[in-house]
C-alpha cells in the first residue's frame, strides 16, 4: 500500500512493524522485519522514513514512533500525496488540512 507512496518494499516493512511496535527500536524492528539485510539496513531506511516526515527520533535517540497516517486512514480521512520538484515524497496531508489553508489563504 505504502509503495503507491514511493515508498520501497523495505521502506513499508520497517513503517508497519513500528505502527505494531509503537516506540521501538532499530533491533526490535529488525526481529519483525523479515527480509532486510540486518541492523544497518533498518537505520538506513529508519533514516530515510525520518528524512521524508513519516517517523521520528525519540529523545532517547535509540527510539522511533510512527507518525499518524493509520491513525488518519483509519478514520478514513483522505490524504494528499505532497512531492518535490523531483517528484519525491516529502510528505502527506490531511486533504480536510488541506481545504482549510487554502480557504484560509483566500479571506475576503
Amino acid at each position: 500500500m505504502l509503495q503507491d507512496l514511493g515508498l520501497t518494499s523495505q521502506d513499508e516493512r520497517v513503517y508497519r512493524a513500528l505502527i505494531e511496535r509503537p516506540e521501538a527500536g532499530a533491533d526490535e524492528l529488525l526481529a519483525g522485519c523479515d527480509g532486510l539485510g540486518g541492523l544497518r539496513e533498518v537505520r538506513e531506511v529508519l533514516g530515510a522514513l525520518i528524512a521524508r516526515g513519516l517517523i521520528t527520533r525519540q529523545p532517547d535517540g535509540e527510539r522511533f514512533t510512527a507518525h499518524a497516517v493509520e491513525q488518519l486512514q483509519y478514520r478514513r480521512a483522505s490524504l494528499a500525496v505532497v512531492r518535490d520538484t523531483e517528484g519525491r515524497l516529502t510528505g502527506l496531508i490531511s486533504l480536510d488540512d488541506l481545504i482549510i489553508r487554502l480557504m484560509g489563504a483566500q479571506r475576503v
